[in-house]
């Protein structure tokens, strides 16, 4: 009878809930017409409030003005939300399954208008902010400390006393002297010293091109321009941003000629009259009178200060004999006072013992004019070459090939790889491109080390200077002093590097580059016999149509770069490159590449970004190809069966936004005539290490019988349906990860092949994205299905999703998600919790990194004390536009004397329209002992942000943002019965903004002792009742109040964040 009892009181409890559930979702099928047409209307609306927005973004670009971060995610998020919709309603066959679907889609979408719509009404007319100029913090090219001697302190006293009465000020001296470094170190001092409000830096180079000139312009003073913007358009715009702007320093880095700087935008006039600056380094005097500058020679340093300038980069040696001693300072003698020379010739010698330093130092002097009056530079790059000279072949090889890039160019590590593998550079005859890789950074290293070589603006990248370009193209010159200087090394590469429009063709040449130069036409042919590299992308005129016999000659040529190609066809004479074993043809227009089946020998073949319709069965033909990129190129509607499986050598594929409709297995869909590639041909690819790939549909990979695992050490694999998301996918994605193994799901893990999920475990996946998932998710069994032991980013978004995405069903002891660093849960729409039950002790161990977004049903508090309690790593924690939430941590039910979220360091709260407290509970449990930065916004319904209790703990607490929050006002509130004086204190706090907060009347209560001795910056806007002064927080300081440039720079670290986790998962290795 219990037993009987017991099933009818649990049919009680269940039955009823079972009903509810099937009766919401009959509602999608039954209700289909009402909310189909009720999403018609919301979606005429949002078009027209769409069209009203883009009418005030207009207006405010015209006007030079930036737009909020806020409205453009709006036009992006309401973009991708009406073009979701229009892709919905394409040829639906309207049975009973798809009209549930649609209905319930409907549902979903019309919720997302009414989100969208209520927040078009939170930022109303108002678009536009003040702009944002980028200030430049200053870094030495190799990144280290710039040091001051006696000529560089002469010279910047003047230069700083020039900037005070003369529009424009010049610097000159020669290569290496130090030009670039000084000015950059008095522009950082500068700013410190408020005499400039922003610096903005440009590099003219050799090769003037005054489109870049203006770019970079542009981009330093926070201006974009449109794509149809004409060189007058451009002009005027900067003209017109110059006049908003005050107290801006520019500085023209590397004139060789004077430039007229009206063209590029610059009113000398109006710069007077708003106390901005023109700053410009070059070599020759003649160029600083000829600007009408004010100007200055930076001279070589004194002897004394290169020989401790010199001795500092050698270091201490053991033989500290006073003959070693005097080899060395003869040495630096030689040097002739110029640091870049010093540097590098030091960076060379330093692990050398006395013998190599005496061979040196005999070098040096022979390699003095036998005239005094000989040219300086010439003298320079042969004492420079010295430190090439000690370079091993393969090293020298690769240290010329940057001088085939553009000056000031960031040259990627990845494509010097690439190219080296082409013209056998590397040591050994490297066997693989990862091997390549590898190679090229480790010589890479080497440069940089020995100063020959700088690190580059991004990781990945490097750059040469100027100087150290100059002389390897003297080096590559096709004359014989060139080949005199050459002849102590086994390299004899001969370049043309700059043709300023007149191409003269040498038939000794090995390498031509006339990337970005200004050369209008390419001859009929090119009698070049001996060429092995030749680079001709970024080149606006000679790409639009290339003669059909240009190639015809070119039998030694290895290595091409066309990116960027304008012909829809290649020319015929490419097909006699017999040799060629690198081809670059990204983000041309070509439409037919089948020619390229005639290059046997091609090892890497770049599309990426191109307009190719279709893959020529003939490419099949490339048996040796390891490397093929087609990403983003999304106009491939077909590849032929059996041509990827017929690359036996190919070892990296890269497709992602590229063919995804891969062939099932049977071919029960198609002819044997018309059959595509199926997936099958990937996994059997004996060399394939590296593959990026987009799959549409889970039975091309379900069907396949694998006799082993594939070998890919790593993927970015995208198995989604909708080639809309697969192409948002990519738009963060690209063709690069932080992470070399990644997953894209729009199914859970229960659906994939048993072999698919054994590669998950054997190679270990660390990066998976659920997305637009139809199915009940349940991240806890997804973790057991698919061997997600090592995983360290998760994120799940895009869902209609009513359960918790964290439910555990059953007590289990076994960890979960013990290596996860990052989670992020984006707009899953109808989750009311994130977690239900007790995660086993160990589950989140590492996580470091939590992001809520757009989960607008969640409600009481967003994170549960079964989930605080795995929290014990947590430093970042990014709340966002979940209305429903009215508290984020809910400490009900945990254990006393325990405390939790100790390792938090930041905080960020946004548009969070309901919540009321950071916590519920007792403040007691909220240990923020390491807490460092507090951000709300737009959290109207919070009257305080702390209790005094609280700020006990708020020991490292740096800095406090509040903004837009309508009902706050104290940011301390007291929670102690008693009416005596509180002490609080705030040691480390900096930064304190208020913006915008209508009721504020005080930052804590009457009765506390407030003590802030590390405040540094209080920001106060529109807080009409805020009385508090800089003296009631009793800092130690000078506390500067709404300081502009600092504002900017903390507003810019706070909007960054927002997309931190997404960036995290998708950068460049």
């Amino acid at each position: 009878m219990e037993i009987i009892s017991a099933i009818i009181t649990c049919a009680g409890t269940v039955v009823p809930s079972l009903c509810e559930c099937l009766r919401h979702q009959c509602n999608y099928l039954l209700h289909y017409g009402g909310n189909t047409s009720t999403l018609k209307v919301k979606v005429e609306e949002l078009e027209a409030q769409r069209k009203d927005v883009q009418v005030l973004v207009d207006s405010a670009t015209s006007a030079l003005k930036d737009i909020k971060s806020e409205v453009q995610d709006w036009l992006k998020s309401t973009d991708e939300l009406l073009k979701e919709e229009e892709e919905a309603n394409k040829g639906c066959c309207l049975n009973c399954c798809s009209r549930y679907k649609l209905g319930k889609k409907a549902v979903k979408m019309a919720s997302q208008i009414d989100n969208l719509i209520d927040r078009r009404k939170r930022f109303g007319s108002d678009v536009s902010q003040p702009p944002q100029v980028r200030r430049l913090e200053y870094r030495t090219a190799s990144g280290e400390v710039f040091q001051i001697f006696s000529s560089t302190d002469k010279a910047m006293r003047k230069v700083r006393n020039d900037l005070k009465d003369a529009s424009v000020v010049g610097v000159h001296g020669m290569g290496g002297v130090g030009k670039t470094t000084m000015v950059e170190h008095l522009a950082a001092t500068a700013l410190k010293d408020k005499l400039f409000d922003h610096v903005v830096k440009v590099t003219v180079s050799q090769t003037v091109n005054l489109i870049n000139i203006q770019n970079q312009l542009a981009r330093g003073l926070g201006l974009t321009f449109r794509n149809d913007d004409t060189e007058e358009d451009r002009k005027d715009k900067l003209r017109r941003k110059l006049i908003q702007e005050k107290n801006v320093l520019i500085i023209l880095d590397d004139l060789w000629k004077p430039i007229d700087l009206f063209k590029v935008g610059i009113d000398v006039g109006v710069l007077k009259t708003s106390n901005s600056k023109i700053l410009l380094t070059t070599r020759k005097k003649d160029v600083c009178n000829l600007m009408d500058s004010r100007e200055t020679n930076l001279d070589q340093l004194s002897e004394a200060d290169s020989w401790s300038f010199f001795a500092s980069i050698v270091g201490t040696i053991s033989d500290d004999s006073a003959e070693f001693e005097s080899i060395r300072k003869k040495v630096a003698k030689e040097c002739g006072g110029l640091p870049l020379v010093l540097q590098t010739i030091a960076k060379t010698l330093r692990t050398k013992d006395l013998v190599v330093w005496t061979i040196a130092l005999d070098r040096l002097k022979q390699s003095r004019p036998a005239n005094d009056d000989n040219d300086e530079e010439t003298r320079m790059f042969l004492v420079l070459k010295l430190s090439y000279d000690y370079l091993k072949e393969w090293q020298a090889r690769y240290f010329l090939l940057c001088c085939l890039f553009p000056e000031d160019h960031n040259i990627s590590k990845e494509e010097l790889a690439r190219y080296g593998m082409g013209l056998n550079l590397f040591e050994n005859k490297t066997r693989t491109m990862e091997e390549a890789r590898g190679d090229s950074v480790m010589i890479a290293d080497k440069l940089i080390d020995s100063r020959l070589l700088l690190k580059g603006d991004k990781e990945g990248l490097v750059k040469m200077h100027d100087v150290m370009r100059d002389m390897a193209i003297c080096i590559t010159r096709p004359s014989k002093e060139a080949q005199t200087a050459s002849s102590s090394s086994d390299v004899n590469e001969v370049f043309l590097v700059i043709a300023d429009g007149i191409l003269k063709v040498d038939a000794n040449y090995t390498g031509i580059s006339l990337m970005s130069d200004e050369l209008r036409s390419l001859p009929d042919a090119l009698d070049c016999p001996t060429l092995q590299i030749l680079l001709l992308q970024d080149n606006k005129y000679i790409l639009r149509e290339i003669p059909d016999n240009f190639f015809a000659t070119m039998n030694a040529l290895k290595v091409l770069n066309l990116n960027g190609l304008q012909a829809t066809s290649l020319p015929s004479s490419i097909g006699s490159l017999g040799n060629i074993r690198v081809l670059y043809l990204d983000h041309s227009k070509l439409k037919d590449v089948s020619i390229l089946g005639k290059l046997k020998n091609l090892e890497v073949l770049g599309l990426k970004g191109s307009h190719i319709e279709a893959l020529s069965e003939d490419l099949g033909q490339l048996r040796n190809l390891r490397l093929l990129d087609l990403t983003q190129c999304p106009y491939i509607k077909t590849i032929p069966s059996k041509l990827l499986s017929g690359l036996k050598s190919l070892e990296e594929l890269y497709m992602q936004g590229s063919f995804a409709d891969w062939e099932l297995v049977d071919g029960a869909n198609s002819t044997i005539e018309a059959r595509k590639a199926s997936f099958g041909e990937l996994v059997n690819l004996p060399c394939l290490t590296i593959l990026k790939v987009d799959i549409s549909n889970v039975e091309c990979i379900s069907s396949l019988e694998l006799q082993s695992l594939p070998n890919w050490r790593k993927f970015n694999i995208c198995l989604c349906r909708s080639k809309y998301v697969r192409s948002k996918i990519e738009m963060f994605s690209g063709s690069n990860t932080k992470f070399p193994r990644n997953l894209v799901l729009d199914l859970s893990m229960k659906k994939l092949p048993s072999w698919f999920l054994d590669l998950l475990s054997e190679q270990s996946v660390k990066s998976l994205i659920y997305t637009h998932n139809d199915e009940v998710l349940n991240i806890l069994e997804e973790y057991e299905v698919g061997h997600l032991d090592n995983l360290m980013s998760l994120s799940v978004e895009d869902m209609d999703h009513d359960a918790p995405l964290m439910s555990m069903k059953s007590p289990k002891e076994n960890p979960v998600f013990e290596r996860l660093d990052k989670l992020c849960f984006h707009h899953i729409g109808l989750m009311e919790k994130i977690c239900v039950g007790e995660l086993p002790i160990g589950s989140l161990a590492k996580l470091s990194s939590l992001e809520v977004k757009q989960c607008n049903a969640l409600v009481s508090s967003l994170l549960s004390s079964n989930l605080i309690k795995r929290l014990a790593t947590l430093k970042v924690l990014n709340v966002n536009g979940n209305i429903g939430v009215t508290e984020v941590f809910g400490f009900e039910g945990l254990e006393e004397g325990q405390s939790y979220l100790k390792n938090l360091k930041e905080l960020r709260l946004n548009n969070l329209a309901n919540l009321v407290n950071i916590w519920k509970g007792s403040a007691g449990f909220a240990t923020f002992t390491n807490l460092k930065l507090v951000t709300v916004i737009k959290c109207e319904k919070m009257t305080h942000l702390f209790s005094v209790s609280m700020c006990q703990s708020l020991q490292q607490l740096e800095d406090i943002w509040v903004e837009d929050c309508s009902a706050m006002k104290e940011i301390i509130e007291s929670d102690q019965a008693n009416s005596s004086t509180i002490n609080v204190e705030l040691p480390k706090l900096k930064t304190l903004s208020l913006q915008n907060l209508p009721q504020l009347t005080r930052f804590y209560v009457h009765n506390a002792n407030l003590q802030c001795p590390s405040l540094e910056y209080l920001h106060v806007v529109n807080c009409p009742f805020f009385a508090a002064a800089t003296a009631d927080f009793h800092s130690l300081n000078q506390v500067q109040e709404n300081n502009e440039q600092h504002m900017k720079l903390l507003r810019k670290r706070i909007s960054v964040a927002w997309v931190y986790i997404r960036e995290y998962i998708f950068v460049k290795l």
